[in-house]
């Protein structure tokens, strides 16, 4: 039996009464993105905050990665992310590319309005740390395209879009590597109703989920 099978119990049973700010229960009750990323990253950190959490959340992550394993297809890289503020940590996923023979990447930040680039880089290699305490490939690692980006984010919601940190790296990043699969990874309270977009917003073509995998 599969590990996304063998569950009988969702992210949401670690979460409890009062764990949403300002007393808001839903995310349709918020218009704008700045009250929708407080909603949802109180939610996220409520959750990785739970005494059961360092037991539960290596069965979700597994349970996620297991969605994303199926959808690996022909890619020949993958770019993928270091977890902070509560993400999903995409490690399972990484090791389970790297023994299907995808060449793991990281992004990296060149310029504050510039899209991404991505590095080749495997678990171990050294990473260098810039401003806000971000760790990124050293400079002198090898860039390559991604074929797909495993993307962080706040929240999304069932027409995939995608609601991230604000800082729109990863906008610009999909406008320049149009080709590459977009896959958002996220827990499944970080659903919303509906996210509100922006013209340069590019919807994902996917969100994996420990409950699910939502797209193509």
């Amino acid at each position: 039996m599969s590990v996304a099978s063998s569950s009988l119990f969702s992210v949401s049973d670690l979460l409890k009464e009062g764990d949403t700010p300002d007393n808001v229960q839903s995310s349709s009750q918020l218009v704008d993105k700045k009250a929708l990323r407080k909603f949802f990253r109180q939610r996220r950190k409520a959750l990785t905050d739970n005494p059961s959490w360092k037991a539960d959340g290596l069965i979700f992550t597994l349970m996620l990665a297991e969605h994303i394993r199926s959808h690996f297809g022909k890619a020949r890289s993958i770019s993928a992310y270091l977890p902070n503020d509560g993400e999903v940590d995409p490690l399972p996923i990484f090791l389970q590319a790297i023994d299907a023979g995808i060449t793991p990447l990281l992004p990296r930040i060149v310029e504050k309005d510039a899209p991404l680039d991505f590095h080749r880089w495997w678990p171990g290699d050294p990473l260098e740390e810039v401003a806000g305490g971000v760790l990124q490939p050293t400079q002198n690692s090898e860039k390559m395209a991604p074929d797909i980006i495993l993307t962080p984010l706040v929240g999304f919601d069932r027409s995939l879009r995608r609601l991230g940190r604000g800082g729109g790296y990863y906008d610009r990043s999909f406008q320049a590597y149009p080709d590459a699969i977009r896959i958002g990874v996220a827990w499944s309270i970080q659903e919303a109703e509906s996210i509100p977009v922006e013209a340069w917003d590019m919807p994902l073509h996917a969100v994996a989920t420990e409950k699910e995998w939502i797209g193509f």
